[in-house]
């Protein structure tokens, strides 16, 4: 903005009043400034383009989200890096647990139009309907929401449960046991649902006594040792193999076995489901699904722009995810697995 200002002789704020549609500005000087940015090479200037610097996205976040530098944050930094490619802006609203309890919306700034909402982490169905009674487009990204009408990009979480279970029952494991919270989050539950599924087309048990699945009415995380260690101590019989609805529950799982002085996978093999960097850091490496979760963010913000430009509908959509194989997941003998 400052080389376009001294090529012209006007102040950098006039500039930047011209390039962003502000007013305050002539018609005569916004053209010359936009003559002036081409002729400098600082890109093709449309009335479109000028538009959307005017526009952002709302990115509501729960606070719980805050330190997340795992899963969310490469959606995050898709989105962003999206939404500067298209000339949006990204505004994050972080939503407290109050809030999300009473139901209270984001504050939408008042001098830029709101392209509509994007959804990250787990809230409330109300709290979801409650953003699309704003009357503005409204994409979850990850979590799908049944109860609101809103639409969702996310990962085909039934197909990778499915796909984790009949992997780890190709590898010869016939007691296979499920650890995650599914009364949590939709996307849990349809792994879940993916995994019993594959369990009883092979004619295996899926409700086991070693499955860890939480309790419905609680939204409890099981990615930490605080939380899973008290549900870990109550299995009293192990599997030969336990999948993990996220690698944070995977790695959590690893360490407790440790600590109970088993081997994985000489013991127990564990699989995971995100394949975060850090599931090729540790040793065993991490077997598990890999989520595309970059790709997520772009569609994300694609589709909501999409929604708003031309007044289309939100639809689901559900990325297929594909099976990592590392070290955490050894073949069993079948006759071996029966025995032990």
């Amino acid at each position: 903005m400052q080389d376009i200002a001294n090529q012209l002789g006007v102040s950098k704020n006039s500039v930047y009043l011209a390039l962003n549609a502000k007013p305050g500005v002539s018609a005569a000087l916004r053209e010359r400034t936009l003559e002036a940015a081409r002729g400098m090479g600082y890109g093709v200037f449309t009335e479109r383009e000028i538009e959307r610097k005017s526009r952002c996205v709302i990115l509501v976040i729960p606070e719980y989200l805050q330190n997340d530098v795992f899963f969310y944050a490469d959606i995050v930094w898709s989105i962003d890096t999206e939404a500067a490619r298209l000339g949006l802006v990204v505004i994050k609203r972080a939503v407290t647990q109050a809030e999300r309890g009473g139901l209270i919306m984001p504050a939408l700034p008042a001098d830029m139009a709101v392209v509509g909402f994007l959804v990250i982490g787990v809230l409330s169905e109300a709290y979801v309907s409650g953003l699309y009674q704003t009357a503005l487009p409204v994409l979850s990204v990850d979590i799908p929401y049944y109860d609101a009408p809103v639409g969702c990009v996310c990962t085909a979480n039934h197909a990778g449960g499915y796909a984790a279970a009949r992997y780890l029952i190709q590898k010869g494991h016939r007691r296979i046991g499920f650890v995650g919270p599914v009364y949590a989050a939709r996307s849990v539950y349809e792994r879940w649902s993916g995994f019993r599924q594959a369990m009883e087309e092979s004619g295996l048990a899926a409700d086991a006594p070693y499955n860890i699945i939480g309790q419905p009415g609680r939204f409890e995380l099981f990615d930490t040792q605080e939380a899973l260690q008290p549900l870990f101590n109550r299995v009293d019989t192990y599997p030969s193999a336990w999948f993990c609805a996220g690698d944070r529950i995977a790695l959590t799982t690893m360490n407790l076995l440790t600590l109970k002085g088993l081997r994985v996978p000489g013991d127990v093999s564990v699989m995971g489901f995100d394949d975060l960097s850090v599931a090729q850091m540790v040793l065993p490496k991490l077997t598990t699904m890999r989520v595309r979760r970059r790709h997520m963010g772009q569609l994300a913000v694609q589709q909501l722009l999409r929604c708003a430009e031309q007044r289309q509908t939100l639809t689901y959509i559900a990325l297929p995810c594909t099976l990592v194989e590392r070290d955490s997941v050894k073949t069993l003998d079948k006759a071996a697995d029966e025995a032990s």
